[in-house]
């Protein structure tokens, strides 16, 4: 192979508040100075390591995953005066992936003390597939050359070779850009050449240029909390950990060129890459007899019969749920995805025998009969107009992503059922990142640069509200802030540095829903870590990464609306000796629609905003499918649009409904001509433009990026597409342009009408059993004061008498008290 330069030693944003290289700009610098390869050697973590390899391959520059360690003598001994020393870690191959993600695990459980550490007995165990060098200033034969501590230094390295062997193991040398560094290379330089072993030339860089260096010292004082003018605060002093090009670390190493080339060499060496081509699902014991493919056809067929049966479908329609069930269980089948709905089908069967409640859906996942019949979902998608392409694509095949609520006082049972069914080490939750947004920013720099809290506190108010708004889109949107920064040398330095500092990764929590479920002991598969002021474990991917690498991943949501249903259901009975089965309450229910049309909808599921309460006042739901529209209208594009309007005034007769075809009248009469959902627009190119509905759902996302050449492109294709289908070309030009722009404000309609049958659920209650719900709907908030004080005041408008607690029972729940309904602090009565 060809001589060339590679970073080696180097730490992104996921060195938290110590690295400042993002992945956009590491690749940026890759491709700027035609590097071959790089690597990502952060602190204690690999969080960077699937994103980072995406993007650098994309790029065609070769990924290195590497860590710098935190290493110590023997973990078992925790000493204050020796807590750690670095080393650096690359993997060569898949073996060494896994020894990497072993060691991380065994730091974090049990050598954690500061850091987590891994010692030399460890690292002699994991050793297989990696290749180390002796790393910076803090590593441990530097340190113990820099004590003149030779003889010592000589043990340690002769343990390395034995270990590692010539190949594996180098020392590490770097820029001579403080004193202790030249010291530390003269010693190094020597014993290379005393012991005869190879040199690495690095730059241990913590950020890309080198004018980012006064950032980077302000964000070292965020980590610390420290002031920038505290002359103890922890600095890098003279270091320059900028990125050096191949040119300027052949001049700083002109005696050793060697040092620098056996970067490349190293970076050849190494040939680990990440499966992305398979399916990591947990294993599910399928019962005697059958195969997989067999038992999930069974359980399907099964589950459909009973819903039959019950009378949960449309009798006069039978046959085409049977069609509709066996094409999705084809295609679930040819895709390889059986197993992930197996599991989830399994503990959504578990918390419904053991009485915790569980949402009817989130997401796409609504629009499958598969999951209808598995128990997943609880709606029918057929009813509903739900289409099973907007869920799985079998022309973009991805993974499944089935998100479930749960009751909030079930939710851990559920997560204690996966985790004994498959193993407590085979079940772990997520990581999540919080990362410098724009006013966060500002205000950890302010307080680094001794800014007056006040002052701060002025500038980031001036930051409109916006969702991922950045600086510069703030000081665009916002004169005021433009003028401080033109007017104010402080003000202009801040926001310098914030710029600078915009979009790294803060810090490293647990999500609080995720949950990833492997079929092998997850430390042997998946890098962990343990968040700050946390005992929990969780994987160092984030969950796109996490679904990328082929692991069936979860949300296991809390939803407090789904106790709320189970404890008024639950008084309604004690009270009334009424069992209500939430999931078979008619949905034609005059007092609920009374109710909602009124705009009584404190409490109720998704409808409690006043601006809902105006919506719903305005539009007076009729019926079922209305809801599914509110839910799906009520957001800032719609809203800013006029299209909430139109539709109210269509749905009342005070406009006219039209369509530019016959033929879209059946897909958009629902909604009264209006474009509300992602799934009419699939229908459309369907209907209109023969695209499969794989295809239109291609179309569908295409149109939502909005990108002015590739939708030049797609016109033409839906035009001699429609063309093709006997349309006039002209009116499917209008009807292409309408679309997409109704495509960027459509909503899910699978979400959206799982979400209305919450809703409307918690409306009938609220309509038809008044008193119970109200009395556990103020229980429930009662530690929340403006909401307790809304719901009393809404029940007394129901004209619903509010009685004192009985102050002599200890019952904090609820109970009958003279012909009312009592709750923790107060009570209620028709």
């Amino acid at each position: 192979m060809a001589q060339h330069f590679t970073h080696l030693h180097l730490h992104s944003d996921y060195s938290l508040l110590d690295g400042a290289i993002t992945v956009d700009k590491l690749i940026a610098f890759g491709k700027e100075n035609k590097l071959k390869a790089l690597a990502i050697t952060d602190h204690g973590n690999i969080f960077a390591g699937v994103k980072f390899f995406q993007q650098a391959k994309k790029a065609g520059i070769k990924p290195i995953l590497g860590m710098e360690a935190y290493f110590t003598e023997d973990i078992r001994i925790k000493n204050v005066e020796n807590k750690y020393y670095h080393l650096i870690i690359l993997v060569q191959n898949s073996t060494g992936y896994k020894n990497l993600c072993k060691l991380i695990s065994h730091a974090y459980q049990d050598g954690f003390y500061f850091k987590p550490r891994i010692d030399y007995e460890l690292l002699e165990k994991y050793n297989e597939g990696l290749i180390v060098t002796s790393a910076c200033l803090g590593g441990h034969i530097p340190q113990l050359l820099m004590k003149n501590q030779h003889e010592l230094a000589d043990e340690r390295v002769d343990w390395f070779l034995r270990v590692f062997g010539p190949e594996r193991f180098y020392l590490e040398v770097q820029p001579e850009d403080q004193k202790e560094q030249k010291i530390l290379n003269d010693h190094i330089f020597a014993l290379s050449k005393r012991k005869n072993i190879q040199l690495v030339a690095t730059g241990d860089c913590h950020y890309v240029h080198a004018d980012d260096r006064e950032a980077h010292e302000v964000m070292l004082s965020i980590q610390t909390h420290h002031k920038i003018t505290d002359p103890n605060r922890f600095s890098f002093g003279d270091c320059r950990v900028h990125m050096r090009t191949q040119d300027e670390m052949l001049a700083i190493f002109h005696e050793h060129p060697d040092a620098v080339w056996n970067t490349g060499k190293i970076s050849d060496m190494c040939q680990f890459d990440y499966e992305t081509d398979k399916l990591f699902f947990p294993y599910f014991a399928i019962p005697e007899g059958y195969t997989e493919a067999t038992y999930f056809e069974t359980l399907c067929k099964e589950g459909l019969k009973k819903l039959i049966d019950s009378g949960r479908t449309d009798q006069t329609n039978t046959q085409t749920y049977h069609d509709r069930l066996e094409r999705e269980i084809k295609l679930i089948t040819s895709m390889g995805f059986i197993g992930y709905f197996l599991v989830v089908s399994d503990f959504i069967v578990w918390a419904k025998e053991h009485d915790i409640p569980v949402g009817p859906g989130r997401g796409s996942a609504a629009g499958s009969l598969v999951a209808w019949a598995l128990q997943i979902t609880d709606i029918d998608p057929i009813q509903y107009n739900l289409l099973f392409e907007r869920f799985l694509n079998p022309e973009r095949i991805s993974m499944p992503d089935i998100d479930i609520d749960f009751c909030i006082q079930g939710r851990d049972k559920v997560i204690q059922y996966v985790r004994d069914k498959y193993g407590a080490d085979k079940v772990c939750q997520i990581i999540t990142f919080g990362t410098m947004m724009a006013k966060g920013v500002i205000k950890d720099v302010a307080r680094a640069l001794g800014i007056p809290f006040d002052d701060a506190n002025m500038i980031t108010d001036l930051i409109p509200d916006q969702l991922k708004i950045t600086l510069k889109e703030a000081l665009e949107l916002e004169p005021r802030l433009k003028s401080l920064v033109a007017e104010n040398q402080n003000v202009a330095k801040l926001f310098s540095i914030a710029t600078k500092l915009e979009g790294l990764t803060r810090h490293a929590s647990k999500h609080a829903a995720g949950i990833v479920i492997s079929p092998e002991p997850i430390d042997e598969v998946l890098p962990v870590y343990i968040p700050a002021k946390s005992t929990d474990l969780v994987t160092q991917y984030a969950m796109t990464e996490l679904e990328s690498l082929g692991f069936l991943k979860i949300d296991f949501l809390g939803l407090k609306n789904l106790t709320l249903i189970k404890q008024v259901t639950d008084l309604i009975y004690k009270n009334h000796t009424i069992a209500i089965d939430i999931s078979r309450i008619p949905l034609d229910n005059s007092l609920t629609y009374v109710l909602l049309s009124k705009g009584q909808t404190s409490g109720v599921f998704q409808l409690e905003s006043d601006g809902l309460k105006d919506v719903l006042k305005r539009l007076k739901p009729e019926k079922f499918e209305d809801i599914i529209a509110v839910n799906a209208l009520y957001r800032p594009g719609p809203l800013g649009s006029g299209m909430v309007e139109d539709f109210i005034e269509r749905k009342h007769g005070r406009s006219a409904i039209t369509y530019i075809f016959p033929e879209l009248e059946e897909i958009l009469k629902e909604t009264y001509g209006v474009i509300v959902y992602q799934e009419q627009v699939i229908k459309i190119a369907s209907t209109i433009g023969g695209y499969s509905l794989g295809e239109a759902d291609i179309l569908r996302r295409a149109m939502g990026k909005k990108k002015a050449e590739v939708m030049i492109e797609q016109r033409s294709i839906f035009l001699e597409k429609s063309s093709k289908q006997n349309f006039n070309s002209i009116k499917a030009g209008e009807l292409f342009d309408l679309i997409v722009y109704f495509a960027g404000y459509g909503f899910n309609k699978s979400h959206s009408a799982a979400y209305a049958l919450i809703a409307y659920q918690t409306a009938y209650l609220k309509a038809n059993f008044p008193a119970e719900f109200m009395a556990c709907l103020i229980s429930l908030e009662a530690g929340v004061p403006e909401h307790m004080a809304e719901y009393i005041q809404e029940a007394k408008s129901m004209k619903l008498q509010v009685l004192q607690p009985d102050i002599n029972t200890s019952d904090s729940n609820f109970s009958v008290v003279d012909g009312g309904i009592r709750f923790g602090l107060n009570g209620i009565k028709n």
